[in-house]
C-alpha cells in the first residue's frame, strides 16, 4: 500500500512559511515581514491587550512599534505544530528583548526581559499570513518587563490587588486568618 506525500508536503511547507514570518521579525526586518502577510492584509488579534487590526497599515505601523521598542527582539521558537487541513501553524514560543523605547503608554525600562506565549497563524494558498492571533499572560510580560511587581509573589499580590479592589484584599486576609486557626 503506498501512502500520500502530500500531507507531509503540505505541514513542511506551513511550518517554513511559519518560520520565514518569524526569521523576519527576528531580523527586524520591516519590509520583509510584511512580505508574508497577505496583500489584503491579515486578521491580527492580541488577545491580552485586546488588539484588533487588518489592514496592512495597521500591521505595518504594530511591526514599526515593535521593532522601535525592542530593538533586540527574538522570538525563540519553542514548537510548531501545522494543520493542513485549516492551513494553521500552532506557534510555542518564547519572546526575549530589552525594553528601550515607549510602547502601550508605557514609559521604558531599559530592562531585559522575556515571557511565553503562543500564536495561532494561518496562510493561504499563496502562502501568505491571513491571520495571527497572540495568547500570552500580560502579568508575565508587564512583571518581567520591570512595570510591575512579579504577582506570584506576595508583594506582587498585595501591590496588584490593594489598590484595585481593597475589599477583596481583606476578604482574602480573612480568608487566611481563618485558615490558620
Amino acid at each position: 500500500m503506498q501512502t500520500s506525500t502530500v500531507p507531509e508536503a503540505q505541514h513542511a511547507e506551513l511550518i517554513q512559511l511559519a518560520r520565514e514570518h518569524i526569521n523576519a521579525e527576528n531580523h527586524r526586518d520591516l519590509d520583509q515581514t510584511m512580505d508574508t502577510i497577505s496583500p489584503n492584509g491579515a486578521e491580527y488579534r492580541i488577545y491580552p491587550t485586546q488588539e484588533l487590526f487588518n489592514s496592512r497599515e495597521d500591521i505595518r505601523r504594530f511591526y514599526n512599534e515593535t521593532f522601535t521598542a525592542f530593538p533586540d527582539m527574538t522570538v525563540e521558537v519553542k514548537n510548531l505544530v501545522s494543520s493542513s487541513a485549516t492551513r494553521q501553524v500552532f506557534l510555542e514560543y518564547r519572546f526575549v528583548a530589552t525594553f528601550e523605547k515607549p510602547i502601550w503608554g508605557l514609559a521604558p525600562t531599559g530592562k531585559r526581559f522575556s515571557y511565553n506565549g503562543a500564536i495561532v497563524y494561518e496562510f493561504d494558498e499563496n502562502g501568505k499570513l491571513t491571520k495571527e492571533i497572540n495568547y500570552f499572560d500580560k502579568t508575565e510580560l508587564l512583571a518581567s518587563m520591570g512595570v510591575i511587581s512579579n504577582t506570584n509573589t506576595l508583594l506582587g499580590k498585595v501591590l496588584l490587588i490593594l489598590p484595585q479592589n481593597p475589599f477583596y484584599f481583606l476578604k482574602s486576609i480573612l480568608v487566611n486568618l481563618s485558615k490558620k486557626r
